[in-house]
C-alpha cells in the first residue's frame, strides 16, 4: 500500500495523492486489503487529501486472479466504495486508453472547496 504525491498530470490540485495497493498472489482473499485501506484511511490527515486510484488494466494480475478486465475493474470499485471512492470520467490518458480503466477518487471531508474546484477542471468531467 502506497500514497504517493499524485503525477504531473494533476500538478496544480493541492493535497492530491495516489493511492496503490497491490497483495501477493498467495495473500488474497484473507481480507488484507480491505485492513490495509482501513489502517490508511482512518488515520485524521486523509481528511485534508483527495486521493485518486488510477486502475490500469495492463497492471493488473487478470491470469492470478481469473478475472476478466471489467470484473477485475468492478471488484477494485467494490473494494474502495466503501472508503467513499467514488468513480470519475476524465480524459486522463491512461485512463483513456482502454474502457476497463478507471479513476476512482476520494476527497476528505477537511478539503477546500477550490481544491474540489480545481480537482474537477483537471479531470475535465463531460
Amino acid at each position: 500500500m502506497t500514497l504517493a504525491p499524485a503525477d504531473a498530470w494533476w500538478q496544480g490540485v493541492a493535497n492530491t495523492y495516489e493511492l496503490a495497493i497491490e497483495v501477493s498472489t498467495h495473500w488474497r482473499r484473507l481480507g488484507i486489503a480491505r485492513q490495509l485501506l482501513s489502517l490508511t484511511l482512518e488515520h485524521p490527515a486523509v481528511e485534508e487529501m483527495i486521493l485518486v486510484a488510477v486502475g490500469l488494466s495492463w497492471h493488473w494480475d487478470l491470469k492470478g486472479a481469473g478475472l476478466s478486465p471489467f470484473r477485475y475493474r468492478s471488484l477494485l470499485a467494490h473494494i474502495l466504495g466503501p472508503y467513499h471512492f467514488f468513480e470519475c470520467l476524465t480524459d486522463e490518458p491512461n485512463v483513456e486508453m482502454d474502457p476497463a480503466n478507471i479513476l476512482l477518487v476520494r476527497i476528505g471531508n477537511r478539503v477546500e472547496r477550490e481544491v474540489v474546484d480545481q480537482l474537477f477542471q483537471r479531470m475535465r468531467f463531460f
